[in-house]
């Protein structure tokens, strides 16, 4: 379970006017059109989140107070090097919730896995 602080503001978390919380999506399709998972990163994740206490539902999605993973798919686009896929849900394991892989195109759809792969050629 993670809970929210606001390092900011000083308030309680999430704030109406903050940015603080614990962001969600609200749905897979959404985080898609918002192409949120477009942040360069060395795993990607995508999950289900079950959150709760206080909830803010602003334009991107929602911010909350309380949060905890329900179920997390590592991202893997073919990948030779099935140590390090291993590795990596390995590690998402330690969050005791099912855990499994999914294509770029099934997680953030096709023009975002192809900007996706571009990145990573890039580095």
């Amino acid at each position: 379970m993670q809970r929210a602080v606001c390092l900011a503001g000083g308030h309680e978390a999430p704030a109406p006017g903050c940015a603080c919380g614990i962001h969600a999506a609200a749905s897979l399709e959404r985080l898609r059109d918002e192409s949120l998972c477009l942040r360069p990163t060395e795993a990607l994740v995508v999950g289900e989140v079950s959150l709760w206490g206080a909830v803010v539902v602003d334009d991107h999605g929602l911010r909350a107070q309380y949060a905890v993973p329900r179920r997390l798919s590592l991202v893997v686009a073919g990948s030779d090097d099935e140590a390090a896929v291993a590795a990596a849900l390995a590690q998402l394991g330690a969050y005791r919730v099912p855990v499994g892989a999914v294509a770029p195109e099934e997680a953030v759809g096709d023009v975002a896995a192809a900007i996706l792969a571009h990145q990573a050629m890039s580095r």
